[in-house]
């Protein structure tokens, strides 16, 4: 394997199983999102919140914070 391979196979984690139910209380407000299947994404999977698709963890956690932050670290699942 290339260390190419090696490295976006490291990094490219993707999301957890399709139905997954993910939590966190931000600020006194309890958010719930889900992974869901989503075709328009690389990875085949997104997370659903509020409505609303993210690619990654991340980018649904910055959501709620308006800031960067780690979506392994921020959501718990249920």
């Amino acid at each position: 394997m290339t260390s190419e391979k090696k490295k976006r196979r490291r990094f490219d984690r993707g999301l957890p199983k399709v139905g997954t139910e993910l939590v966190h209380k931000y600020k006194g407000t309890a958010f719930a999102a889900r992974v869901v299947a989503d075709t328009s994404v690389k990875s085949g999977r997104a997370v659903e919140l509020d409505g609303k698709r993210y690619s990654t963890l991340t980018a649904a956690a910055r959501a709620i914070t308006g800031r960067a932050v780690n979506g392994w670290v921020f959501w718990r699942t249920k």
